[in-house]
């Protein structure tokens, strides 16, 4: 049995003209890693590097997708760092910065993870950060408001077979936004302000 209850914001969609033109982009990107791990304590530095040409991009101007012609390369460090607790219990922070030409997400970040077993519950903390940009997006710029993404999950063991669980997403209602539209004028949240209830039997 999975019963699930969500709330949705339904929007028009977005008129725009096809681009019979438009060619797929090309992407070459390298990544490398360095992980310390004893068991109780992670860490994890990496690093990649991105290149893209023919990225697509919308033209206000054409009110359509157009292959953009410049050469965009994106640079993203990364530190993680992990620990155990316990075999049921441990936590995760990660911190992200990256360095790019155009800017069509968020350049810096943080997560704070914590996995937890009380007895028979079973609780999963999460906060996303993501700071705020500026949309390079055709004739003009979008501002994107930094944003804070908390989920929370609690589960219940009844028995071996049989587990409930409660979870509410972007609890905060301060998620980063993104646009549903190519001209820019309707923004939601990335992750939508809801609570979900299942309940799971094994057989």
């Amino acid at each position: 049995m999975h019963i699930q209850i969500c709330f949705k914001l339904h929007l028009p969609p977005p008129v725009y003209k096809i681009n019979p033109e438009l060619d797929a982009s090309n992407i070459d990107m390298i990544t490398g890693e360095l992980e310390y791990d004893d068991g109780e304590h992670r860490a994890v530095f990496g690093y990649a590097y991105k290149i893209i040409e023919d990225g697509i991009t919308f033209s206000k101007a054409q009110k359509q997708y157009v292959n953009n012609k410049e050469i965009v390369d994106f640079n993203r460090f990364y530190v993680r760092g992990e620990y155990k607790f316990d075999y049921d219990n441990k936590v995760i922070i990660e911190y992200y910065k990256g360095y790019k030409d155009a800017y069509a997400s968020p350049d810096s970040g943080i997560l704070f993870q914590a996995f937890n077993t009380l007895g028979d519950f079973d609780i999963y903390n999460e906060l996303v950060y993501r700071n705020g940009y500026t949309l390079n997006y055709g004739a003009g710029d979008v501002d994107i408001d930094e944003g804070y993404d908390y989920t929370l999950s609690v589960g219940y063991t009844i028995s071996r077979t049989m587990k409930i669980k409660a979870k509410g997403e972007n609890l905060l209602d301060k998620a980063s936004k993104t646009l549903i539209d190519p001209q820019g004028l309707v923004q939601v949240p990335a992750i939508e302000r809801r609570a979900i209830l299942t309940m799971e039997y094994t057989f």
